[in-house]
């Protein structure tokens, strides 16, 4: 199996949570401009801010679709059926370039090596940067799967710089904490069905229904476990 190097965004915040005076940096053919002070941005929270957010993240995501699929370190899944040349079925011949996975204001970014997931999140970061997101390096951790050397406990990942004054196209290096075999997201961890049933029991458990009749309780509980 191929060695996978992958990193969760967690806690992306935004710049468009500000409301008033909210300085950008613009990006133009001749360099970078002068800072503009911008007021009346969608308010984090408001009825366009959703509408906004799922704009500016699709958006993303095709870029690094984009960029991955020309990269010999983009993640492919195919059939095993089209992996030997013996496509049996018409969906045998579909490939599926997995470079991000996204859930509300986190992200799963994915490849083969760690120097293309280098490569793609300082593409993501200055991408984001332009549309007034930003990343929070603490909450950002990093995986690897089938390494067949035992890596170390932090590892330097590369963004833009965020300070005032400062070319934000500078290049800064965060250290990174790193875990081996394992996918935890938005505090899941996920392929781990036991511990999801516990967590789950543990939630309605732990949840109090507003009923006096005991007979409603139990058989509330139970659809909802069945369910889940």
């Amino acid at each position: 199996m191929h060695c996978l190097w992958f990193t969760p965004c967690s806690g992306r915040s935004g710049l468009h949570s500000s409301i008033l005076n909210t300085m950008f940096s613009l990006h133009s053919l001749f360099g970078i401009a002068d800072p503009i002070v911008v007021k009346g941005v969608t308010k984090q929270g408001g009825p366009m801010s959703p509408f906004k957010a799922t704009i500016t993240t699709s958006l993303g995501h095709h870029y690094l679709d984009d960029l991955a699929l020309s990269d010999q370190d983009c993640v492919v899944i195919q059939s095993t059926s089209k992996s030997v040349d013996d496509p049996h079925l018409p969906d045998d011949s579909a490939l599926l370039c997995l470079s991000m996975a996204e859930a509300t204001n986190n992200s799963y970014i994915v490849s083969l090596t760690f120097s293309g997931l280098q490569h793609f999140m300082l593409a993501m970061e200055c991408f984001q940067f332009i549309y007034g997101w930003l990343t929070l390096w603490e909450k950002t951790t990093l995986h690897i799967l089938n390494s067949p050397n035992a890596p170390p406990k932090t590892v330097p990942l590369q963004s833009i710089t965020n300070i005032l004054g400062t070319n934000p196209w500078t290049i800064t290096e965060h250290d990174v904490p790193m875990s081996t075999n394992e996918f935890n997201f938005l505090q899941t961890q996920v392929d781990d069905p036991k511990t999801h049933y516990l967590e789950l029991v543990d939630i309605i458990d732990s949840f109090l229904f507003h009923t006096p009749f005991t007979l409603l309780h139990k058989i509330i509980s139970q659809n909802i476990i069945s369910r889940c």
